[in-house]
């Protein structure tokens, strides 16, 4: 829940400060082991919080005692081997235990016994300024209940305290109704201001064990929980946590959208834009052209490639862009969908409510709770940036960002790895697919999708069916979206992928790489007229490093990197038709030339 302020102005921090122990549920164990130890203390308010798993799934209780003002308590498991997964149900499918005028109770299980130590107490969870801790210090027995069918001279009792035996054995001191054991013992010999293991073993004629395990302290100190995740999750606030998610997911996509908006070509004949997509391309090519690439060279390519997708999204996936902006919007003001959250409510205004990211309407009452923020944290998270991230990737393939003459620059610095012998072809760009471009990714894609949307679908089997949670839930269209846009939109799962020859290089002009590497390209092509050939068609003697060492940097060319940048794009976008960049130094025209396979 998320607690609000009472008519005094008290907050719930406010009231914890006057309580020990704050036993509450519904978290169940969460998913992955990370609700396994859903326990805290606060050291603010000084007091305990204490998550239980559920008993649905996990068969769990909590048993409590109170022990010379001194609060314990267990966890105890039920054996779900001896559970039977379905029980008795009516015509609809709901439980009903009624049959014929009698109760159907469940058969009889077998459990372990269940132990529960009220002296020593666990100092992972004292209250040192709330409890009397210093009477474990004063006491004269180790005191434990043991709850077990069996009778009490079938019960084997052990107790073992930093795994020795402990020298007095066990005695039952209680009755039916407090199965209380005791044994003497003195804790003197534990004031070394150190943490001991108390272990209580309890066997039962069946063979059944039950075991018990306490980390005590003598001098009134409490230790950690050492909750891991768990504690975690439990000590943190999850509604102000779940609820920044979302918030910083949805800021962050805004932003995205906004940003390269801003920033890209607004029409055709916006030079400066442009200038300032071919500057960031052409610093993309300049890391393409060094042989080694250290990870800080890795990485600043991998920002500038992510930068140049994000400035194309506007205008080369225009519908893109305005439906999630569009649907951003929707989801911070408008409803998620209605559903019938309450099927046993007497009345239908009781039963179905209204879900926001921010609460939920109930009636007429505005209820602000946190599941509604965890469902948006999952759903903004997998559902729109997820697919947000595949789309914006899907907007280059890597003939947009392949810089064509890094082999030769390669070659002119290090000649040594220039290959004599090698033929016309090896001067020529070979490419490699972007990751998204695989087939098994783009069939991930498809198990994504689906994942994604089957969830959508079972959240309107637990709450009303078809209509109305499937049908008036805005996630639903946005799902319809994505799955046309990853099925046919740009370089999506049902387009065919062009063939290599008729795919088209991008030269930026200013790249002087990329205009070398135009000048190896022709003079390959006149030695291939006028060269003689073998028998089987292959040229006769062939030496490539003679046409890339004769094409080496000029001082000019070195000058014409900080020019005007334009490219020609594969899309057929248009570029600048001046001739003269704005420096006032002459360039090379942009070209386009088609691979030969």
């Amino acid at each position: 829940m998320v607690f609000g302020v009472s008519k005094k102005g008290r907050t719930f921090r406010d009231l914890a400060s006057q309580y020990s122990i704050y036993f509450c549920g519904h978290l169940h164990k969460l998913i992955a082991g990370l609700g396994d130890v859903l326990k805290s203390y606060d050291p603010v308010t000084k007091s305990l919080e204490l998550e239980l798993g559920d008993l649905k799934e996990h068969g769990l209780y909590r048993i409590v005692a109170v022990d010379h003002d001194l609060i314990s308590f267990v966890d105890v498991q039920l054996p779900l081997d001896q559970i039977p997964k379905k029980g008795p149900v009516n015509a609809q499918g709901l439980v009903q235990p009624m049959q014929n005028g009698s109760i159907i109770w469940p058969h009889h299980v077998e459990p372990a016994p269940a132990i529960l130590v009220t002296n020593p107490k666990d100092a992972r969870f004292s209250i040192p300024s709330k409890e009397p801790l210093w009477r474990i210090r004063q006491s004269s027995h180790i005191r434990f209940l043991v709850f077990s069918n069996e009778t009490i001279d079938k019960l084997q009792v052990e107790i073992l305290i930093d795994g020795k035996l402990h020298l007095h054995a066990a005695s039952f001191v209680g009755d039916t109704k407090n199965p209380l054991w005791a044994a003497a013992w003195d804790p003197s010999v534990f004031e070394d201001r150190k943490p001991h293991q108390l272990t209580v073993r309890v066997t039962a004629s069946d063979g059944k064990v039950g075991l018990s395990s306490t980390v005590f302290r003598v001098d009134t100190h409490r230790i950690k929980i050492g909750g891991g995740s768990g504690e975690f999750i439990i000590k943190s606030k999850m509604s102000t946590v779940l609820q920044c998610i979302t918030i910083f997911t949805m800021a962050a996509m805004l932003l995205l959208l906004l940003i390269p908006k801003f920033f890209a070509p607004q029409y055709d004949t916006d030079i400066y834009s442009k200038k300032r997509i071919n500057r960031l391309l052409l610093r993309i090519h300049t890391i393409d052209q060094i042989a080694v690439k250290t990870p800080y060279l890795k990485l600043q390519k991998s920002i500038l490639t992510w930068s140049y997708r994000f400035l194309q999204l506007p205008q080369d996936q225009s519908i893109v862009w305005h439906v999630t902006f569009v649907y951003i919007l929707a989801l911070l003001t408008l409803p998620w969908f209605r559903a019938n959250f309450i099927p046993s409510a007497d009345t239908n205004a009781e039963r179905h409510g209204i879900l926001y990211m921010w609460g939920m309407v109930f009636g007429g009452e505005w209820v602000p709770i946190a599941d509604t923020w965890m469902f948006a944290a999952e759903q903004i998270t997998f559902d729109v940036f997820g697919f947000f991230f595949l789309v914006t990737w899907r907007g280059t393939d890597a003939t947009d960002l392949l810089c064509r003459g890094a082999s030769v620059v390669h070659n002119q610095r290090y000649p040594s790895d220039v290959k004599p012998t090698a033929t016309p072809t090896a001067v020529k760009v070979k490419h490699r697919r972007q990751l998204n471009e695989m087939a098994w990714f783009k069939g991930m894609e498809v198990v994504y999708w689906l994942w994604r949307s089957s969830e959508l679908v079972a959240l309107a089997s637990f709450y009303g069916g078809i209509w109305p949670t499937l049908v008036l839930n805005i996630n639903v269209y946005w799902m319809l979206f994505s799955g046309y846009t990853l099925a046919w939109g740009k370089n999506g799962v049902m387009c065919k992928r062009k063939k290599q020859k008729s795919r088209l290089l991008v030269m930026v002009e200013g790249c002087v790489a990329c205009q070398q590497h135009e000048t190896v390209l022709s003079l390959v092509e006149e030695n291939e007229k006028k060269a003689p050939l073998n028998d089987d068609g292959t040229v006769l003697n062939y030496n490539s490093s003679a046409s890339v060492n004769a094409t080496t940097l000029t001082q000019e060319e070195e000058q014409q990197k900080v020019g005007f940048m334009s490219i020609s794009s594969s899309s057929g976008s248009s570029s600048c038709s001046s001739s003269t960049p704005f420096d006032g130094l002459p360039h090379v025209k942009s070209r386009k030339r088609q691979l030969k396979t």
